[in-house]
């Protein structure tokens, strides 16, 4: 420092970005074809001495082998990522810019799993079909059970109607041997009859 100068402050460029944002929190949403994952965050608190406004922020996303990034329009604390492929498991964070730079990273707790869509599919696809085999197969024992009722009871009348059969032509066998029994000893009598009334020559 020079004699009579006056002493210069030195601004880093660490105590002018603004902080990073906090709160990180993203939600996917399915669609037919592709799936959408929606960002959203909290503003941080930005101390107007040292620092300039936050102009916008910086959405990091993407899986390990595809960093992407997304810069939103203005200074919105949400943004929507769209066409997002299915079957992966995705990285988010967030930063803050204002005229100075970039702030430090905010990631989400976690990363974000994207279902696979042919799985979704397949599942949605195969509930109706065991719905209507189980349905099937209740109809097939349902009907089965009936049809064995029905034998059981043509079974049972079959039976009945032979011993009623049986038990009539029992007695009319037994009515038969009678009447032949009171033929035989009317004529076994008669005939005693007819010899005593005889004259003799």
């Amino acid at each position: 420092r020079g004699v009579g100068s006056s002493p210069v402050e030195v601004e880093t460029l660490t105590s002018l970005v603004p902080p990073c944002p906090t709160d990180v929190k993203a939600v996917v949403t399915d669609h037919s074809s592709s799936a959408s994952i929606f960002v959203s965050w909290k503003a941080p608190v930005i101390n107007p001495e040292i620092m300039t406004p936050v102009e916008r922020y910086v959405v990091f996303y993407g899986t390990k082998d595809l960093p992407l990034n997304m810069s939103t329009e203005d200074n919105s604390t949400f943004l929507n990522i769209t066409g997002i492929k299915r079957g992966g498991a995705y990285s988010i964070g967030v930063a803050a810019v204002n005229s100075r730079g970039l702030s430090r990273i905010k990631n989400t707790s976690s990363t974000i799993d994207v279902p696979d869509h042919t799985t979704n599919n397949a599942l949605i696809i195969s509930l109706p079909v065991v719905g209507f085999v189980i349905l099937v197969i209740l109809l097939t024992l349902v009907t089965a059970v009936c049809l064995c009722r029905r034998c059981d009871n043509k079974s049972h009348s079959g039976e009945f109607e032979l011993q009623h059969h049986s038990s009539l032509e029992m007695s009319f066998d037994k009515t038969k041997v009678n009447g032949e029994q009171k033929m035989s000893s009317n004529g076994s009598n008669n005939g005693a009859t007819s010899s005593g009334n005889v004259c003799p020559s």
